[in-house]
């Protein structure tokens, strides 16, 4: 017998009327324009941010990134490697102020040595959650581990489920490589990583003088 596309909408919604939102898991996609449109909007709003630099050097990273924002697929960004290619000024403040302005979107600066100090704002009831779309940790890695009542642990790995379990939009910046990401914070924490950000990796010189 051939397999027929079998379309549960209407019955979904007859089931579970106002609860199908929230057994649905689809994540938001974002598109910003063509390549051309999204260069023009990246390197704008990087002048914007980083008042200090003169020229912008256009990186072959940030043609990723500029391709990431003409269909962003669902994912947010993991941006990985060398120091002093960008990554922070971008994670934290070009990528938030494009988000902001052309889709009044809330993506939230956190610094990964904060994370364990804010956390009850960070991960709070669940309504107040929702006001922010999704967060952007700068630095992962560079954080200590937190400690409940004798019980050491992650507090970014906390972050970093609640924002898949809500489906939030999750930015990050880190000097550590992908291997030293799955040493540290485990398999099942990269697995959650990669289903949630575009992977790119910045190599190169330090662009800081």
């Amino acid at each position: 017998m051939e397999n027929k596309k079998i379309n549960f909408d209407d019955t979904l919604s007859r089931i579970y009327e106002r609860d199908k939102k929230s057994l649905l898991r689809i994540p938001k996609r974002y598109t910003f324009g063509d390549l051309a449109t999204c260069e023009d909007i990246f390197y704008q709003a990087f002048r914007t941010i980083d008042k200090s630099v003169r020229e912008i050097e256009k990186l072959p990273e940030y043609s990723e990134i500029i391709r990431w924002m003409s269909d962003t697929q669902g994912k947010g960004l993991l941006l990985t490697g060398d120091c002093g290619r960008g990554k922070s000024t971008i994670g934290c403040g070009v990528i938030p102020l494009i988000f902001a302005h052309f889709a009044n979107t809330r993506i939230t600066p956190i610094s990964a040595e904060s994370i364990v100090e804010k956390m009850d704002k960070l991960i709070p009831e669940a309504d107040y959650f929702n006001v922010h779309s999704g967060y952007a940790i700068d630095d992962l890695g560079c954080e200590s581990l937190a400690n409940n009542y004798g019980n050491k642990y992650e507090p970014a790995v906390r972050l970093i489920n609640e924002i898949e379990a809500k489906i939030k939009t999750l930015i990050i910046t880190t000097n550590l490589t992908p291997e030293q990401l799955l040493d540290r914070y485990g398999v099942r924490t990269m697995d959650r990583l990669i289903r949630l950000c575009k992977v790119i990796k910045f190599k190169g010189k330090s662009l800081r003088k």
